[in-house]
């Protein structure tokens, strides 16, 4: 999860809410057992907690491998009214990451709210084909990822 939000369109709100947030998504992540991940874009002095957030992922990964379990990532980090969104350069790279390590298949959810309820679906787990040539991995991946969520919201 997050571990807080930002307000760039506001100087005061930043200043004020963001140091908030930090505080209360902190003590979520500790009671529910998330992490947390430096907001996007990611600012220059968050670069070694964000590297911390992805160790404490892959042993966690790792972890649930091993006791048959799962973690959730939400590729594209931030709601997105009437539709789904564009997730920031190296999710679809730290996916593959995670599935060539043999640690996880995708299990695409898709999330959505639909005359006043919550609408939950899940899609049949798949292993993404992951490109050998790093530079299109990226994007490869996340395609084929978020073309699997897009279809649980139809």
């Amino acid at each position: 999860m997050t571990a807080a939000w930002t307000f760039p369109e506001s100087p005061w709100r930043h200043r004020l809410m963001t140091p908030l947030t930090r505080c209360v998504f902190a003590r979520l992540a500790r009671v529910y057992g998330f992490i947390t991940m430096p907001p996007m874009p990611p600012a220059p002095d968050e670069m070694t907690a964000r590297a911390v957030a992805v160790l404490k992922t892959v042993r966690l990964a790792r972890q649930m491998a091993r006791q048959g379990g799962m973690i959730g990532l939400a590729p594209e980090g931030q709601d997105f009214a009437g539709g789904i969104g564009q997730p920031p350069a190296g999710a679809g790279e730290f996916i593959a990451l995670l599935v060539e390590a043999g640690l996880v298949p995708v299990l695409p959810v898709g999330l959505t709210e639909r005359d006043g309820s919550l609408r939950i679906s899940f899609g049949p787990s798949f292993t993404p084909l992951i490109p050998p040539q790093r530079v299109e991995r990226d994007r490869a991946v996340i395609n084929q990822v978020m073309e699997a969520i897009a279809e649980q919201l139809l």
